[in-house]
């Protein structure tokens, strides 16, 4: 009986700690009120490509611009920091500001603009697509393969791991808290009977 409480207990500890939600995948929601960072010397962000190219964002003046390997690219009013990538067809893209608009450059092609596009959404398809969360006239949309999808008010992605605060919860890990407090419950009833028969 000892041995039966001490179980329950371990039990519903390990469940408990297990279940609490410190860290789960968790839609991060974009909006406006977050800020692109543009490179300076001291945040410049340095890739290589698939076959060892270096590639980095360089200032001149007042314009910024990719350097692929040694060779200048296109100067824009702006390069967004962290949105250097290659794609599986080995393209090197980036998102360009120009004229308080933002696009992707892929394999030097210019996309579609819109006012803003988010780099922590960018990511490649498993088709190899270039897929990523951009905003026009109060609109989120879904890029993928350069093409928008329908605009919504807002779009939630998915994103890493990140910490859930703030009541957010993790649904797998609250079926588990319920499934180990009915057992809790239970074993609760059964210890009673138990002890009420002896």
């Amino acid at each position: 009986m000892k041995n039966l409480l001490v179980f329950l207990f371990c039990f519903v500890v390990l469940i408990v700690i297990t279940s609490k939600p410190a860290v789960g995948i968790v839609p991060t929601v974009f909006n406006e009120s977050e800020s692109t960072e543009t490179p300076t010397p001291e945040n410049t962000l340095f890739i290589f490509g698939p076959d060892g190219e270096l590639v980095y964002i360089a200032q001149a003046a007042t314009k910024e611009f990719v350097v692929l390997d040694g060779r200048e690219g296109v100067k824009y009013d702006g390069i967004v920091a962290g949105s250097l990538g290659f794609n599986s067809d080995g393209k090197l893209f980036y998102i360009a500001r120009s004229a308080a608009q933002e696009f992707v450059v892929l394999g030097g092609k210019e996309e579609i603009k819109y006012d803003r596009i988010i780099a922590d959404s960018l990511v490649l398809s498993p088709n190899g697509k270039l897929t990523y969360l951009a905003q026009k006239a109060g609109k989120e949309f879904v890029v993928s393969g350069g093409k928008a999808g329908k605009g919504y008010d807002q779009v939630s992605i998915g994103s890493d791991p990140v910490v859930v605060e703030k009541g957010e919860t993790n649904i797998l890990g609250s079926i588990i808290l319920i499934c180990a407090l009915i057992l809790l419950v239970v074993g609760i009833a059964i210890l009673t009977i138990r002890l009420s028969r002896r």
